[in-house]
């Protein structure tokens, strides 16, 4: 086996302190030391320039947001967004179907874009002294793009119908499909999904898809993040050159916010083709930017995220009812919704289930969260802040996710705001927006009887971005640093496991990586799945910790610790090193493997299994 290990400081930092604010000045002044870099440019065109110098970058991520998506269409016209999505890689004038992937693949860089209910992004990441192919490429088709036959129209209608059909075969699409129009209104901006209705993209034509380019479009309508391994005033002249000259455009009036909306609470039945009963319920939020955002943000984690929640602790752990629980917090341009789901286990009774959910519900909204249970969703709300820095990509989808609606008060104000959310304000936000008034409820039955489970359960962060297409990219930036371990100190233990240590100073942050033969080469036919399950039950308790305490003493550090068939990885907060390697290394060296665990987790895989072979 080779260990990995890569560290980075910042500073004196002190050892950490859950019962003391102090504990988290080193992470919020990390992420606001970040963020001091970032600088706003506005173009005479009226584009929203961000650069993001990243000090010893080798790369750069180019993101160019457009403030449209599926809350600005037609009713009869839904699906747009994302369909244009698609046909932005189709080419102009200058560029034909497929030449956009061949140019960022031949000069060693990705490419990806993704849409959501009121944005598209485009991405290209690419060594530090090509970045500015990106620009051509975006300047080309903000104003040129090609809609018709020649640039694959149809073709490409075809792949969206396609991934309609795929999502219809999907947990979760129908109940989420069903549950929007209950908490908003079939007519309301956030009233459908995403993708879109699968008649009216069959239906679109290349003249309605380009109007909808043609409205949107422009530079105006744009925010532009440019990140990594830039010199700013060079960078900005990059960009003037080649998206300055762009005329900015007429934009038309957007779709309002409903001032009626549907009556809540409702509830609605249906019959699911999946062999399993799922719960989705929904709850009317706020828009982006709000005073209450960061208190929803811990309120969501608070039920449903990771193992310590409320919801995960009670209905998987405690109670038995459910194979898994999520969360996802949506703040847009119009009143988002904060949104839980269960999914039951087979045997679970429906109504077992729904009185622990809504119990546990309103706890939260009977009784303050504990200090303890506050401070450990605080660290891992910072902590995910300072971890997306790791790398210039998330960087600059941090920056573009916080600017553009908002600008860099959101973007700057988040931080302070989640550092100063109390126990009342968690309890003030769950009265509020966790009432009944505020709720819909989908619950999804098999149409047969038997029920064995299904495999395909879905973890959310954010249902920010839902669709986009498969990522075009180089397995590393040609041009980029060709030695990611230069600097790097090797030991051989006395056991001959080789270590690498190498320490950068930038980021309070610690990441370590165990790599070995992927496990899977050494099973027998006769005990396939085997690694798998082995490297599964890694995290179900070491050392004399059980499962719970185990993962209590990852989410207390707000870490981030995995296993898989070749390797584990962790990231953690440096002021917790010592801690967190220890976990690693139990968990490697020390694991417990619980008969409990063990049998649960094999029934799990074995009902995955027999699904896989109706």
């Amino acid at each position: 086996m080779m260990l990995f290990l890569f560290l980075t400081l910042v500073g004196p930092l002190q050892a950490p302190d859950s019962s003391s604010r102090q504990a988290f000045a080193p992470i919020v002044e990390a992420c606001k030391k970040a963020n001091d870099k970032v600088t706003r440019h506005l173009l005479d065109n009226g584009l929203e320039v961000y650069l993001v110098p990243v000090e010893r970058a080798t790369t750069v991520t180019t993101m160019l947001v457009y403030r449209v998506g599926s809350a600005d269409e037609k009713l009869d016209q839904t699906g747009l967004s994302h369909y244009l999505e698609h046909l932005m890689f189709k080419g102009t004038d200058k560029l034909m179907p497929g030449d956009i992937d061949r140019i960022t693949l031949r000069r060693g860089g990705a490419n990806n874009a993704f849409t959501s209910e009121d944005i598209t992004a485009y991405h290209f990441d690419f060594a530090a002294d090509r970045w500015e192919e990106a620009l051509k490429i975006e300047a080309d088709r903000m104003r040129n793009l090609r809609i018709d036959e020649k640039h694959e129209f149809e073709q490409e209608k075809g792949a969206v119908i396609e991934e309609l059909n795929r999502g219809d075969d999907q947990p979760w699409e129908l109940e989420q499909k069903t549950l929007l129009p209950l908490l908003f209104g079939p007519n309301a901006p956030y009233g459908h999904p995403v993708i879109g209705e699968k008649s009216h993209v069959k239906d679109a034509t290349a003249a309605v898809i380009k109007a909808h380019h043609d409205r949107w479009y422009h530079p105006n309508n744009a925010v532009l993040i440019v990140a990594g391994g830039i010199e700013p005033v060079a960078a900005l002249a990059t960009v003037q050159r080649h998206l300055g000259a762009i005329p900015r455009g007429v934009l038309p009036e957007r779709p309002k916010t409903p001032t009626t909306l549907p009556v809540l609470p409702i509830k609605k039945m249906m019959k699911s083709k999946f062999d399993v009963t799922r719960l989705v319920l929904g709850y009317r939020s706020i828009t982006g930017g709000h005073a209450d955002e960061a208190a929803l943000d811990f309120l969501a984690t608070f039920l449903a995220e990771g193992r310590t929640s409320r919801l995960y602790t009670r209905m998987v752990e405690d109670d038995g009812l459910a194979s898994e629980v999520s969360v996802s917090h949506t703040a847009g341009r119009h009143p988002g919704w904060l949104q839980l789901q269960v999914e039951l286990l087979p045997d679970a009774e429906l109504k077992e289930a729904q009185d622990a959910l809504f119990e546990e519900i309103e706890k939260l909204r009977d009784q303050p969260v504990s200090p303890n249970e506050l401070e450990r969703v605080r660290r891992k709300l910072l902590a995910a802040m300072v971890f997306e820095q790791e790398t210039v990509h998330g960087r600059a989808m941090g920056v573009a996710l916080g600017v553009v609606d908002g600008g860099l008060p959101r973007l700057k104000g988040y931080i302070d705001a989640v550092a100063r959310v109390s126990a009342s304000d968690v309890l003030r936000v769950a009265k509020i927006y966790l009432a009944a008034d505020h709720r819909a409820m989908v619950i999804s039955r098999p149409a047969s009887a038997s029920a064995s489970g299904n495999p395909g359960r879905l973890q959310l962060k954010s249902r920010a971005i839902l669709h986009g297409r498969k990522e075009i990219k180089q397995a590393k930036p040609i041009g980029a640093n060709a030695n990611p371990l230069e600097g790097a100190k090797r030991v051989v233990l006395p056991n001959g496991m080789g270590v690498w240590l190498l320490e950068r100073r930038g980021l309070p942050v610690i990441v370590a990586g165990a790599s070995w033969h992927d496990l899977r080469l050494h099973e027998s036919a006769e005990k396939a799945g085997l690694a798998s399950l082995t490297c599964a039950l890694l995290e179900e308790g070491a050392d004399g910790r059980t499962a719970r305490e185990f993962a209590a003493s990852v989410e207390d550090m707000g870490a981030q610790l995995e296993f898989d068939a070749s390797g584990a990885s962790l990231m953690a907060l440096s002021q917790d090193r010592e801690k967190a390697l220890n976990l690693l290394l139990s968990a490697l060296d020390r694991p417990d493997f619980p008969m409990d665990s063990f049998e649960q987790m094999r029934d799990g895989q074995l009902a995955v299994i027999l699904n896989s072979e109706k």
